[in-house]
């Protein structure tokens, strides 16, 4: 859906997983504002004329993380029974989550909602690719190889989304890994699972708060919602993510 362009090499975008994602090919909406990649065969006329205004980029706490320097551990796995009733309680599997030095920041989240930040960050960022992250398996909760295995993956998971300047410019994503106050950390997170799907350009959030498009993908995407028109993009150009275990 997007401009044909002479160079059929597309540039490696900045900031996105540098070290364990690969990104072979171009074809989404650039963190920082720019124009969006070339779709090959799109066979549209693609004249770039409309500034298009999106959400603008807002520093966190997190941001203060270079994309080079995030060595981000999830460890210490154990399961813990947690009330949910006045005479009842549920086993919930945790881990810890340690940030890089210059955060000095240390939670413990149920693995559970690992997923639930990963599910939002998918509604939320229409224009990044997000790392992928496995759903919890409550049957091996208690197995331990299964727990040491899936802590890695999960470390993975956070060190690839923090390693973009717009995931780590995220109110929720910066909640879930240094809210130390359990009261503030659960309100937060229930706001974050009521978060709809964007689907419209001005709810995009990029670096520099606009986006440049043409009629035809403005028009296309007033029709189909953004989040197809990205995913449409991203199937055509044929990015591929590679995770190296």
């Amino acid at each position: 859906m997007m401009t044909p362009a002479k160079n059929t090499q597309a540039k490696q975008p900045q900031d996105n997983f540098t070290e364990d994602v690969d990104l072979t090919a171009g074809g989404m909406v650039s963190a920082r504002g720019k124009p969006p990649a070339t779709v090959a065969g799109a066979g549209l006329k693609t004249n770039l004329q409309t500034r298009q205004e999106t959400k603008p980029w807002l520093a966190t706490n997190l941001s203060k993380l270079k994309s080079e320097n995030v060595d981000v551990k999830v460890f210490d796995s154990a399961v813990i029974d947690v009330k949910d009733g006045m005479f009842s309680s549920t086993s919930h599997l945790f881990y810890s989550i340690a940030l890089p030095s210059e955060t000095d920041y240390s939670v413990r989240r149920k693995d559970v909602d690992f997923d639930a930040v990963h599910s939002y960050l998918t509604k939320a960022y229409p224009n990044v690719i997000i790392p992928p992250c496995k759903k919890y398996n409550v049957a091996k909760k208690n197995m331990t190889r299964y727990r040491d295995r899936r802590g890695r993956f999960l470390s993975r998971f956070i060190r690839n989304a923090l390693r973009n300047r717009l995931l780590r410019g995220d109110k929720y994503l910066m909640t879930f890994l240094m809210q130390k106050d359990n009261k503030v950390y659960a309100d937060e997170m229930k706001f974050m699972h009521l978060f709809k799907k964007v689907e419209s350009i001005r709810d995009i959030i990029t670096d520099e708060g606009f986006v440049e498009m043409s009629e035809t993908e403005v028009v296309e995407i007033q029709k189909s919602g953004v989040t197809k028109i990205m995913e449409n993009a991203f199937s055509t150009s044929r990015i591929q993510i590679r995770l190296h275990e």
